[in-house]
């Protein structure tokens, strides 16, 4: 179709493009207009296929989950919470856990077998959920303030479905350096575990990177597609099924809001974009008046309808890695992907 498409039109060279824009600039130096992302990385104000290698599309489908946030202090208040954002389009739901729980009370007429429930333990909770797992079907990821490799595997190897190694980057870290910052975490751990007789396709699935993303909306999505891009080479050197990558967990940085309630409903639309058009698998989005005082039932509700709408109206859940082929994106990709490849290869 393409070629009907274009077979009228002249093929024109980057050579042509270039001409044409010295012309347009009038004296003005073309450099002028790179842009320097981080120290070593700068980028043309353009690019065309003859800059951008063909790459199979990271994925076939883009299907996402979409999380919220609930911090359990209190065990019906938090089950009422969950109850009602569930009824409202969350289907993977984080509980961030700051006190031992009852398990019974906490997920009292909540369907486990039908969600992804995401656990962020900092109250050693694991002996009484392994329990309670036990008799119920769970799926999602459970970390662990404290959790040392050995826990974590065992309490994977009881609940196969679970992601149990949940590696992380500082949210202030430049892109490379975030990127760089997850793939050494799961080499070592992929290492750490292999010296211990697991192997290292196990580990793989096990883990599970989660993604801090901020304003710098082609910057997060060449971040979570440079992930999977370096990972992938990994699991390459390793003899893994480069196919099977693990899940990438995405959340707003804190400094991507500010005091401006309703700019940030806006920008988590912006943010939240970025990050299914990048790959994302699960997408938690921050009410915008998070950071100021406790979220209201009205941004709670916008900050869910976003994910609603780019799925529901914009399909984007239905093709896969959408960025694929954008010169600009594959180039931003490539150079975020060799930067932190470089930084990971002088951490170890």
């Amino acid at each position: 179709m393409s070629n009907k498409l274009f077979a009228d039109f002249p093929t024109i060279s980057k050579t042509a493009w270039l001409a044409k824009v010295e012309k347009d600039l009038k004296g003005k130096a073309l450099s002028e207009l790179e842009w320097q992302l981080e120290e070593n990385i700068r980028l043309a104000p353009f690019y065309t296929a003859e800059d951008t290698a063909k790459r199979t599309a990271f994925q076939e489908g883009n299907a996402w989950q979409i999380g919220e946030d609930i911090v359990v202090t209190d065990e019906k208040a938090a089950n009422k919470q969950l109850l009602q954002v569930l009824a409202q389009g969350v289907d993977a739901p984080r509980l961030i856990l700051e006190k031992n729980c009852d398990w019974a009370i906490l997920l009292q007429g909540v369907h486990t077998e039908m969600i992804a429930l995401h656990i962020w333990d900092k109250a050693a909770n694991q002996a009484s959920f392994q329990s309670y797992a036990a008799a119920h079907k769970v799926n999602g990821s459970y970390q662990q303030a404290t959790a040392d490799l050995g826990s974590a595997l065992a309490l994977n190897a009881s609940f196969p479905k679970l992601k149990t190694l949940v590696v992380t980057h500082r949210p202030e870290a430049t892109a490379s350096d975030a990127v760089a910052e997850l793939i050494m975490q799961a080499k070592t751990l992929l290492e750490e575990a292999m010296e211990k007789g697991t192997d290292s396709k196990t580990i793989n699935e096990v883990l599970q990177f989660q993604v801090h993303i901020g304003k710098q909306y082609f910057v997060a999505i060449a971040m979570i597609r440079a992930i999977k891009l370096l990972w992938a080479n990994v699991l390459k050197v390793y003899k893994v099924d480069a196919t099977n990558l693990p899940p990438i967990d995405v959340y707003i940085a804190p400094t991507a809001y500010d005091d401006a309630t309703y700019t940030n409903m806006i920008r988590a639309s912006s943010i939240g974009l970025s990050a299914v058009v990048g790959g994302a698998n699960r997408l938690t989005l921050l009410p915008a008046n998070a950071l100021q005082e406790e979220a209201s039932e009205f941004t709670g509700r916008i900050a869910r309808n976003v994910q609603h709408l780019l799925k529901m109206e914009s399909y984007l859940d239905r093709v896969g890695d959408p960025a694929a082929g954008s010169y600009y994106i594959e180039q931003l990709t490539d150079a975020l992907a060799e930067e932190a490849w470089k930084k990971f290869q002088n951490r170890k």
